[in-house]
């Protein structure tokens, strides 16, 4: 399923309103079978991250289990996915009824987890600014549970939560070493506390 505006992230839900034809038809297939498709992002040809120009698709998605569905009388359905693992698109092997892709699971790379460390504590940081900014953000980031989260879960939460550009969302979904992904919300954060304190 490709999306506009919409990178999907493992560890992460989903809510989606299924009313297109073929996105029935493959709602139907899903759930006949594993419950598992995947999400990828439509491109608008701007940006840095990695595009499929021809497929007109960002290179990477995430796949997703249907973790509950209510199909409605018109025939429409709302779901709720799970974001299970990320992936790349190697090719497009078919476009109707529905995109169909093969795909390479990418896996996170963690060398030393204690390297972590210093990047945690500057989003400890960060996060503490972003509260006496009164910046709104989910319970879990108001006091310090996160840091009970394993990193991997927590990037992508972070991600997920605090980063609405398509193409920055892209890049953190696209990098697969978890202390790129770690040094790049610390920036990006850095730079949005540091423009609404200066808005």
């Amino acid at each position: 399923m490709v999306l506009p505006q919409c990178n999907f992230f493992p560890h992460t839900p989903l809510t989606l309103f299924i009313f297109e034809p073929r996105y029935r038809q493959m709602l139907a297939q899903v759930l006949e079978s594993d419950r598992v498709f995947c999400v990828g992002t439509a491109s608008e040809g701007v940006g840095n991250a990695p595009v499929d120009a021809e497929a007109g698709i960002y290179q990477h998605g995430t796949i997703g289990l249907v973790r509950a569905c209510v199909k409605n009388d018109d025939g429409t359905s709302h779901l709720v996915l799970d974001g299970l693992q990320r992936v790349h698109f190697n090719e497009w092997i078919a476009e109707e009824p529905f995109r169909v892709a093969t795909l390479t699971p990418i896996e996170t790379e963690i060398t030393d987890l204690s390297e972590l460390d210093p990047l945690l504590d500057r989003l400890g940081e960060l996060l503490t600014e972003m509260r006496e900014e009164k910046i709104s953000m989910p319970p879990l980031f108001g006091q310090d549970e996160w840091r009970s989260v394993e990193p991997a879960i927590l990037a992508d939460w972070i991600a997920n939560y605090f980063i609405e550009d398509v193409h920055a969302r892209h890049i953190l979904l696209s990098q697969p070493n978890l202390d790129e992904r770690f040094h790049f919300l610390v920036a990006w954060m850095e730079g949005q506390v540091a423009a609404i304190k200066n808005g």
